[in-house]
C-alpha cells in the first residue's frame, strides 16, 4: 500500500485543469458545410448555463455521458431526450478536455462500481488501494491522500489480466457540444483510444487548429487487443468554426473548466 502524504484529498490549484485555447484562424480555412452544434452558435448561452449551474446541479459528473462501447462495438449510443439512440458517427466540437484521470477498482471484474482509488492529475490519489482489504456488509474503506509514484498499481506493468501497462486505468474527459443539446456531453475516452485522440489533438495544432475551433468526426473501430475486443475511437478533422462560432466554443469550455475546478475533489462516478 502507497505510503499516506496527507490525510485530506489534495487542494484543486495542484490539479490539472482542462484545455479551452481557441486558435486563430488557419490560412488553409475550410468551413464546416454541416449542422453546427447549437451550444456553439447560440450567443450567450454559455453565461445562462453559468448562471444556473448551482440551482440545477448542472457540473462534470450530472452532464450527459456518451460511452465507449464494449467488446468491439462500432456504434456510439447516445442520450437523447426520448430515449439512447444509435449513431454511426458524432460530429461534435470538443470545447474542452482534462487529461491525467486514473482510477483503480479492488475487483475489476464488477462492473458499474465508482473506483476504490482516484487521482486527477497522476500525482495525487485518493482511495483505498489495499488489495487485501475485507469490508463486512455496509462497512466503508478508509480514506486517503496519498502519492501516485508510490503506488503499486500506477507502475507500468503492475496490470493484473496482461501485466503490459498500469492496473490504474487512465482515462482523458472530452466536453462535447453535440446537435440537439444545450448542455456539453461527456465522452470518457479510455486507455485504448487515448494514442489517436492525442495524435488527433497534436495534429490540429501542427496544422494551425484547435480542438474547439473545428468540428470533429468521431467514429469507432474495432481492434483485437490480447484476448479481447476492443472499441477505438477514431478522430477525424470534418471542417473549421467560423470566428464567432469559436469564440462561443471557448465561452462553453471556460464553463467546462469552471465545472472540472469546483468538482475535482469529487469521487468520480463509475464509468
Amino acid at each position: 500500500m502507497a505510503k499516506k502524504s496527507a490525510s485530506k484529498t489534495p487542494e484543486t490549484n495542484d490539479q490539472q485543469q482542462p484545455t479551452t485555447a481557441v486558435a486563430v484562424r488557419p490560412s488553409n480555412y475550410k468551413e464546416f458545410k454541416g449542422t453546427v452544434p447549437a451550444l456553439v452558435t447560440q450567443r450567450g448561452l454559455a453565461e445562462m448555463i453559468g448562471e444556473q449551474m448551482g440551482d440545477l446541479g448542472i457540473g462534470t459528473f450530472t452532464l450527459p455521458r456518451i460511452k465507449v462501447p464494449s467488446n468491439g462495438a462500432t456504434t456510439w449510443v447516445v442520450p437523447a431526450v426520448d430515449g439512447d439512440t444509435a449513431m454511426k458517427t458524432l460530429e461534435c466540437v470538443i470545447v474542452a478536455v482534462k487529461g491525467n484521470e486514473f482510477s483503480w477498482y479492488r475487483d475489476s471484474q464488477i462492473t458499474g462500481n465508482k473506483p476504490d482509488c482516484v487521482s486527477h492529475d497522476g500525482v495525487h490519489g485518493y482511495g483505498n488501494r489495499d488489495m487485501n482489504l475485507k469490508l463486512k456488509d455496509g462497512e466503508v474503506a478508509e480514506q486517503s491522500a496519498q502519492l501516485c509514484a508510490e503506488c503499486p498499481w500506477h507502475q507500468w506493468g503492475s496490470e493484473r489480466k496482461n501485466h503490459r501497462g498500469r492496473d490504474c486505468g487512465e482515462r482523458m474527459l472530452l466536453f462535447l457540444a453535440m446537435p440537439d443539446t444545450m448542455l456539453p456531453m461527456l465522452l470518457s475516452v479510455p486507455a485504448t483510444s487515448l494514442k489517436p485522440v492525442r495524435k488527433y489533438g497534436r495534429d490540429m495544432m501542427a496544422f494551425g487548429r484547435i480542438a474547439s475551433g473545428v468540428v470533429t468526426r468521431l467514429s469507432l473501430r474495432k481492434e483485437r487487443i490480447g484476448e479481447n475486443d476492443v472499441s477505438i475511437i477514431v478522430p477525424e478533422f470534418a471542417g473549421d468554426l467560423s470566428d464567432q462560432d469559436a469564440a462561443q466554443a471557448k465561452a462553453v469550455g471556460a464553463l467546462c473548466a469552471k465545472m472540472i475546478a469546483s468538482g475535482l475533489n469529487v469521487a468520480v462516478e463509475a464509468s
